[in-house]
């Protein structure tokens, strides 16, 4: 097959576009034809890559740039026409969208699916609201946006609210040829309460590259990263502190609370005007990974892994710890109890309820993790690999294609 990935940027531009580069490698190690379209270059285009506005990004970045600043974040389908000519050329047999947040207008989308089977995975709430990628407990999007309660918030930050236009063009989208696919069940309902019709989306998790997150010795790990030998060490993610969907506060809240001898390993570029929220908590600071076998090194270097996120799908880095054989203890947030099982790889509480966390992971504290480690692992090898997910794929875009040669 000949397939065309549409992403806002590649393996650093998120969970979203790391999944699109990820699919686009697979894709081609299968022996298909995959030409990656992205709208950051980040550090330039490889081979079957380009972007998606051609010969005039500079120009087109710029006047989207400006857009944006009036509310305009995905009104403007500045991409369309060099998409559009660019599938017909390289005789495209599909496209699969993913991350289309401040890139690529929903317009695109549902044109696009008029002359080539589309599919758009749903990395958020984004593609069936008026913009937001997390609601936060408003229910508009199941009607009609408008008069945004995030529209001082990124991505919906601008001159005015467009919310409201944003949300009908989406409906627009549902009344076109297009396929879903969701990474959690969690998400494949709230698309369905937002009007996404039941038989056009499927359900295909996110895949962890287990090669690269695997288990390796806890003790090695964290000399590696400067720890205490023989003490329970808690692992934080912190690449967003002060991110409303991240739960970071959360998180210290129960570092805060814990009694007991632990230390942390705070992987993530921590601002020094923030360091203050840490200085009662027994911390190492990495600073930022930049790769993933580094990660995996901070991973390994943890008994458990504690992610407060309060909005989610279901996210990559609860696979890549659990890959590692790493317990998680957090929030069951979004798909998050999809991937985590209490009392077997890690505990879930009730989003937002971090006192019943503190009680959790006190409990864990004076405890071997090797037994759930053991599950950890092997839970991702059964649910989660890389095969299965290109497998299952490569399946879905031959009855879809199949079905546009049949009728």
């Amino acid at each position: 097959m000949r397939i065309a990935i549409i992403s806002k940027a590649s393996k650093l531009g998120g969970g979203g576009s790391l999944v699109a580069s990820k699919l686009a490698k697979l894709l081609r190690s299968e022996g298909h034809f995959c030409h990656h379209f992205r709208r950051d270059k980040e550090f330039g285009y490889a081979e079957n890559e380009s972007s998606i506005y051609g010969e005039s990004e500079n120009t087109v970045k710029w006047l989207n740039h400006r857009t944006r600043k009036l509310g305009l974040q995905e009104l403007v389908p500045w991409e369309y026409f060099h998409l559009k000519s660019e599938i017909l050329r390289l005789k495209i047999d599909l496209v699969h969208i993913h991350d289309t947040t401040t890139a690529i207008s929903p317009y695109t989308v549902g044109a696009l699916s008029e002359y080539v089977p589309v599919v758009w995975t749903l990395h958020d709430f984004s593609p069936f609201t008026g913009g937001c990628v997390y609601p936060m407990g408003c229910e508009k999007f199941k009607m009609q946006c408008g008069k945004c309660p995030q529209g001082d918030r990124w991505p919906l930050k601008g001159g005015f609210d467009f919310t409201r236009a944003n949300r009908k063009l989406k409906k627009w989208i549902l009344k076109k040829p297009v396929n879903f696919i969701s990474p959690s069940r969690f998400l494949m309902e709230e698309a369905i309460s937002a009007g996404i019709k039941q038989e056009s989306i499927s359900v295909i998790p996110n895949s962890v590259d287990t090669d690269v997150f695997h288990p390796i010795d806890k003790d090695s790990a964290k000399r590696d990263l400067a720890l205490e030998q023989g003490k329970f060490t808690i692992l934080l993610l912190a690449f967003e502190v002060n991110s409303p969907f991240k739960g970071v506060d959360d998180a210290l809240n129960v570092l805060n609370s814990l009694n007991g001898k632990f230390q942390v390993l705070v992987v993530g570029r921590i601002k020094d005007s923030q360091k203050s929220y840490f200085e009662n908590i027994p911390c190492v600071f990495t600073g930022f990974v930049d790769s993933a076998e580094k990660l995996n090194v901070c991973y390994n270097a943890a008994d458990i892994f504690i992610n407060c996120s309060k909005a989610d799908n279901l996210p990559l880095v609860v696979l890549e710890s659990l890959a590692a054989g790493t317990p998680v203890y957090g929030y069951a947030t979004g798909g998050i109890p999809e991937m985590v099982e209490n009392g077997k790889t890690g505990e879930l509480v009730t989003t937002g309820d971090w006192q019943s966390l503190v009680r959790k992971v006190t409990e864990i504290l004076t405890k071997s993790t090797s037994k759930l480690s053991h599950a950890c692992r092997e839970s991702v090898l059964d649910k989660f690999s890389d095969n299965l997910f290109i497998n299952k794929t490569v399946v879905h875009y031959r009855r879809l294609t199949e079905r546009t040669s049949d009728g």
